[in-house]
């Protein structure tokens, strides 16, 4: 798992009542990379089901990644963080009678009754996944997701630093093939350099140091505001980093009932939208629903293993909608953004920065959208969040501990 849903599920998993570990790649469960987390009211809901609510609204504004994630560990049940292993990087996956047998590179092995690959959109997971399938029938070598399942269109460069303008303060730039967005919170400030690749690619883009720095080069004179330019920010960065933008759906998204993808191990957006880490999330609710009541209808029996693929591919169905539509949004979002056709740039340009235009977006798209979005549903908890649109997943006080599906 990674740091973003894999602290999502450790929550989803403690409170269902199934035993798990997490096994998070990177040596430190947070880490400082300086990027910004956009949480919807969704993700929120959610993790006021979980009892964090409270904590991350605290930090306020736009929430800082490294410090969204302090809060959800710093919160996790000390029986939850005694199945949290840092540091292991996943080498192999083998089926067994009864699960899996995940081993690490550090030479450590774990057994369960399946894996859940929160780990990216590198993901090993799902590459094993993969290999296994293909394995068990070699005609899948044609039909199963490739080894690289997403393609690249755009680069971005981050940074972050001391907060320049009012908290909660954004702004964008557009402009043939490039673009910027700027966001605020209660400290920091970041940036994000967005640039269109002469062509489209499935090989992975990481930008080094002095990539970097030619990158952000290019925008250097560009305007944020009409006072403030990159260049006035760039100079006080904390930390800055740059990839490629993969984009993609993942066809296949689980093996035998012994391995699952969720978050950008199945799903990647470009991140103008804001709605990659927060698909992460309702994947992880939906998902975690599904086992609870496979658990609850197994009666303590051994796995019914063809069963529960059933599940994870009900859990796949149920997702598709959402996420194709969400996808199809945000590169949008990003191409308007780079006015990559004409009619993007009179969207862009034109349209959009009518505020009534702006309403009804948020009126007749994006709230009946929004509230169609997914929660634990065996979390007794009261509703937060209410206005004009009801929650088509309303949260109650109390839940039913029976099996029903």
């Amino acid at each position: 798992m990674t740091a973003e849903p894999g602290i999502t599920a450790a929550y989803a998993l403690y409170h269902a009542g199934i035993d798990f570990v997490v096994l998070e790649r990177r040596k430190n469960v947070v880490e400082d990379l300086g990027a910004s987390l956009v949480l919807s009211p969704a993700s929120l809901r959610i993790f006021h089901q979980f009892g964090i609510l409270d904590q991350l609204l605290e930090i306020g504004g736009k929430v800082k990644e490294n410090k969204a994630f302090t809060a959800l560990y710093d919160n996790l049940p000390e029986t939850a963080k005694a199945r949290y292993f840092t540091g292991k990087k996943l080498a192999s996956i083998t089926p067994t009678e009864s699960g899996v047998v995940v081993a690490c590179d550090d030479g450590s092995s774990y057994s369960g009754s399946i894996v859940i690959g929160a780990d990216g959109v590198h993901s090993m997971t799902r590459r094993e996944m993969r290999r296994l399938a293909i394995e068990e029938d070699p005609s899948r070598e044609t039909t199963w997701d490739p080894i690289k399942p997403y393609k690249t269109n755009y680069r971005c460069v981050w940074t972050s630093f001391p907060r320049p303008t009012e908290c909660g303060q954004s702004y964008e730039t557009h402009s043939k093939d490039k673009s910027i967005m700027y966001i605020t919170g209660k400290e920091r400030g970041w940036i994000f350099l967005y640039k269109k690749l002469p062509e489209p690619t499935t090989e992975r883009i990481a930008l080094t140091g002095n990539e970097v720095e030619e990158f952000a080069g290019e925008f250097l004179d560009w305007p944020i505001t009409e006072t403030l330019k990159v260049k006035d920010v760039w100079e006080e960065r904390y930390n800055a980093g740059g990839a490629g933008l993969e984009e993609g759906i993942c066809g296949n998204w689980s093996w035998n009932g012994r391995i699952v993808l969720v978050a950008d191990a199945a799903h990647k957006f470009t991140p103008n939208a804001g709605l990659g880490f927060n698909n992460g999330i309702r994947d992880v609710a939906t998902l975690c629903n599904k086992l609870r009541k496979f658990v609850l209808s197994s009666n303590g029996e051994s796995l019914d293993f063809t069963a529960l693929e059933s599940r994870l591919k009900e859990y796949r169905h149920e997702r598709q909608e959402a996420l194709v539509s969400d996808m199809e949004h945000s590169a949008l979002v990003t191409r308007m953004h780079a006015w990559s056709s004409t009619l993007n740039w009179i969207v862009a340009r034109y349209v959009l920065s009518w505020s009534f235009v702006q309403k009804l977006f948020i009126t007749y798209v994006l709230s009946p959208k929004i509230q169609k979005s997914e929660a634990i549903d065996f979390l007794p908890t009261s509703e937060p969040f209410e206005g004009t649109f009801k929650w088509l997943y309303p949260l109650s006080k109390t839940v039913t501990t029976g099996p029903s599906a």
